[in-house]
């Protein structure tokens, strides 16, 4: 789970469960 966007923050993986979805989010907007 290591997609970067353009600013080099993480991007939540497609097509996964809830709580990876969540946690990807919150990962997205914390970095």
């Amino acid at each position: 789970m290591s997609n970067l966007d353009e600013q080099g923050r993480p991007e939540p993986e497609p097509a996964v469960g809830e709580l990876e979805t969540l946690l990807g989010y919150l990962e997205f907007h914390r970095a």
